[in-house]
């Protein structure tokens, strides 16, 4: 993929394509794409005028020089668009003429090494907005309190699915996991919710007609946890009287 193939982006398109910044001064670029062009690239000209934008490479040029120049290349689908921006990206990115920081259309942060100033501040923005601070028992009770009742769509339980499917953990994780698990308490009703779930795992279980001969086949085949399958088996709840213990 060429600068040739680049046009002038066409008026209040919503399609799908590859758009190039060109700073038109230093003849440095940045490459995107997206499902809808027209509103990624107000998007991107709003965030540098208020100078706000994720690129911090561009957003100092557009500061010394604001002379910017907008083109687009149309695409039929939104992988297009990926895979055009990648070709794009394979080209230009290693002779060093993009403004990107990552040179992966479709994941623009994987190989990036992050300075220690970066670092920094996303560990101060994570802990402004909550993030890694230690919930209080008011606040983990309103939290659940919140997610009873909850119920999954099958859209949103064939997402996790998926995305759980054949995934496996590092050495370093599980280790982490462990030692996360040494000094953890739990309260009498759990562990006695736990007994019991332990003594049900053997009994068939019916779910909405389908019979499974174990809790733990149909926590596999409905990708729910063993607890979420018994808690609602045992449920006097209306909506789970489709689910019960033979």
């Amino acid at each position: 993929m060429d600068l040739s193939d680049f046009a002038d982006v066409p008026p209040r398109t919503s399609y799908c394509g590859v758009y190039i910044i060109i700073h038109e001064p230093s003849g440095l670029m940045y490459v995107g794409s997206s499902g809808d062009l027209h509103t990624r690239i107000r998007q991107h000209e709003w965030n540098l005028r208020r100078g706000a934008h994720h690129c911090a490479a561009l957003q100092e040029a557009y500061r010394e020089s604001p002379a910017i120049k907008i083109k687009s290349v149309l695409t039929d689908t939104r992988e297009d668009a990926y895979d055009r921006e990648q070709e794009f990206l394979n080209r230009y990115f290693v002779a060093g003429r993009v403004f990107n920081a990552g040179s992966n259309a479709r994941n623009p942060m994987k190989g990036l090494v992050l300075s220690e100033r970066s670092l920094a501040r996303m560990r101060a923005s994570a802990v402004g907005r909550g993030l890694g601070v230690a919930k209080s028992a008011e606040h983990k009770a309103n939290i659940s309190e919140a997610l009873k009742g909850y119920k999954k769509t099958p859209e949103h339980i064939e997402k996790l699915r998926r995305a759980r499917t054949g995934k496996s953990l590092t050495d370093d994780h599980k280790q982490k996991i462990s030692r996360a698990n040494l000094d953890r308490t739990y309260s009498e009703e759990h562990i006695e919710r736990m007994r019991n779930l332990g003594r049900k795992t053997s009994r068939p279980v019916n779910v909405k007609g389908t019979r499974y001969e174990s809790l733990r086949a149909a926590s596999q085949a409905l990708s729910l946890s063993r607890d979420t399958v018994d808690r609602r088996a045992r449920s006097a709840d209306p909506a789970h009287s489709d689910w019960f213990y033979e």
